[in-house]
């Protein structure tokens, strides 16, 4: 691999977590409440551990990114990479994965990306803290893979 990296969504594990504490103590004040809270807990443990970090990876041919420990994964080919370069999104694309007029938009935390514009006129977002790194990794790799 040229480049490897890993984002934590922070805000949805703090959330997630609240959650789990708030259902935890509704429990304490009702026992007979255990079942339904322990069940939400539990998908709670679940989205953190799925999609609490977005992993990007580029080697001397593909762009790869996915989820947690491998949820939606997706690759490229940089052959198949037009252009390349780090965007802002506005806070209302939000996190997550989600078609916005920009494409689909992949990312956990912050508001930080790298927009893809494939040869086919495909687009989507990529969300990173190294935008500006990953965008010109990607560059400097395409060039080498002609």
């Amino acid at each position: 691999m040229i480049y490897k990296h890993s984002q934590n969504g922070k805000v949805l594990t703090l959330s997630m977590a609240l959650l789990a504490v708030i259902f935890f103590i509704l429990v304490a004040l009702d026992p007979s409440q255990m079942w339904p809270a322990g069940i939400i807990v539990v998908v709670a443990v679940l989205i953190v551990w799925l999609f609490s970090s977005l992993n990007v990876a580029v080697d001397e041919h593909r762009f790869y990114f996915w989820f947690g420990p491998g949820v939606m994964q997706k690759n490229y080919s940089l052959k198949d990479v037009a252009s390349c370069q780090p965007v802002s999104n506005p806070w209302w694309y939000g996190w997550g994965i989600h078609l916005t007029q920009d494409g689909w938009v992949y990312n956990v935390s912050g508001f930080k990306a790298v927009q893809i514009i494939l040869t086919n006129g495909k687009k989507f977002r990529v969300g990173t803290d190294e935008p500006e790194k990953l965008s010109q990794v990607i560059l400097n790799a395409k060039k080498t893979a002609k």
